[in-house]
């Protein structure tokens, strides 16, 4: 028979590593806006297999004018409430519904899927009137962008880091739970110890254009949109973008190039929109071993690496993965989580590796300031102005130097 210290101890174990369903109340505050309908509410759906949650939506709309919109988004087989969340008074109010207050010994995650503008109020509010010393733990999740520049960070980062400690805040990028950028954190964790990268050239191009969001997009741009959120000048834009913004001139930028120079060698990073074919690359040198890693090629995101000969005997396999040739190694394809899914999962779990922590993005800003402001005071005749759809991204592959 097995001791029962043992199976206690493999209780514990499984808890620690967020095997075991937890019981969790999630309020997704922007509960009928686009970013929940497509990504938040079909990976809840799929992972209330695997947690008991109490699931919240919360918007600016009252009840019965939002009934018909989360209808129409939430999967039928997810059941969820509703709180209609505009003022200081309605948090109160549903920190007092019975409803509610049933689930106040459960967890806490507060989904902020609502403008940046708002994050700093919503983030008072939640810690004013729904923080319970009756829970475990309270925990929110912070979508990018973080900020609008290094000051409007700076100043949320202060906000947020006066309400919550580190371990409650979870700032999202949706790309580092892309299971191809998982692939390549655990290549490069399996191969520290020979990894000695000079020169870097991260380069990301996306098909679709900006239209249908170009509202979000005039405020925001390639650099802000892309580059200060998932990698770190030459500056263009396609050619119908004013169409799409619907106005005869503007200077926002829908393809950008930087180069960054320091002891070790340099790093060039460049992305656009409205190219012909979708793919995010990056070629790395070791000295004079090229190693070439794709991330995305076409619709496809799956991770491949290709070593030079010299040093495919160094390379350790990460569990999963295999070599296809002498030179070229791949994980074996199998079912895996998609960003979404595989992230709020963490989240559920309180595991934070894959999760940018406040001084990261803050550094991440710091280093973006140069780009951002050539980008700002960039002319519209400045632009290079691209053809929709073109396969010649030469332009972006001779960025200036940042002074």
């Amino acid at each position: 028979m097995t001791p029962h210290w043992i199976i206690a101890a493999v209780i514990v174990a499984c808890w620690r590593l967020g095997t075991v369903a937890t019981h969790v109340q999630l309020l997704v505050v922007g509960g009928t806006g686009n970013l929940a309908e497509k990504y938040i509410w079909p990976a809840l759906n799929e992972l209330q297999q695997r947690h008991t949650m109490a699931v919240w939506a919360a918007g600016t709309d009252t009840p019965a004018d939002a009934a018909p919109r989360l209808a129409s988004i939430v999967p039928d087989s997810l059941s969820i409430s509703y709180a209609q969340l505009a003022r200081a008074e309605d948090y109160e109010a549903l920190s007092r519904r019975p409803e509610w207050t049933i689930d106040s010994t459960a967890g806490l995650i507060v989904y902020l899927a609502i403008p940046p503008k708002f994050f700093a109020q919503t983030c008072d509010w939640v810690h004013t009137h729904l923080r319970s010393a009756m829970r475990p733990w309270l925990r929110v999740v912070v979508e990018k962008p973080f900020g609008h520049d290094l000051p409007s960070a700076r100043t949320l980062a202060r906000a947020l880091e006066a309400q919550f400690d580190g371990s409650e805040l979870f700032l999202i990028d949706h790309y580092l739970g892309k299971p191809s950028v998982r692939g390549l954190q655990a290549f490069l964790g399996a191969n520290a110890h020979w990894w000695a990268a000079t020169d870097i050239a991260i380069h990301m191009r996306e098909t679709e254009s900006c239209a249908g969001r170009t509202g979000y997009f005039e405020g925001v741009g390639i650099v802000r949109d892309v580059m200060a959120n998932h990698l770190t000048v030459v500056l263009g834009q396609y050619r119908s973008y004013s169409e799409h913004a619907n106005v005869s001139l503007t200077t926002t930028t829908t393809a950008a190039a930087a180069v960054f120079r320091r002891a070790e060698g340099s790093v060039v990073v460049s992305a656009g929109k409205a190219f012909a074919s979708r793919s995010t690359t990056i070629a790395v040198l070791l000295g004079s071993c090229r190693v070439d890693i794709t991330i995305q090629a076409g619709p496809a995101e799956q991770i491949s690496v290709h070593v030079c000969a010299d040093h495919a005997a160094n390379v350790v396999l990460p569990p999963g993965w295999a070599w296809t040739s002498a030179t070229h190694l791949a994980p074996i394809r199998g079912p895996v989580d998609g960003a979404y899914k595989f992230l709020l999962d963490q989240v559920l779990r309180g595991d934070r590796r894959y999760f940018m922590g406040v001084d990261e993005i803050l550094q991440a800003w710091t280093m973006w300031t140069p780009v951002l402001r050539h980008a700002d005071a960039t002319a519209h005749h400045a632009l290079v102005q691209y053809g929709d759809g073109t396969a010649d991204d030469a332009f972006l592959r001779r960025p200036v130097q940042i002074p």
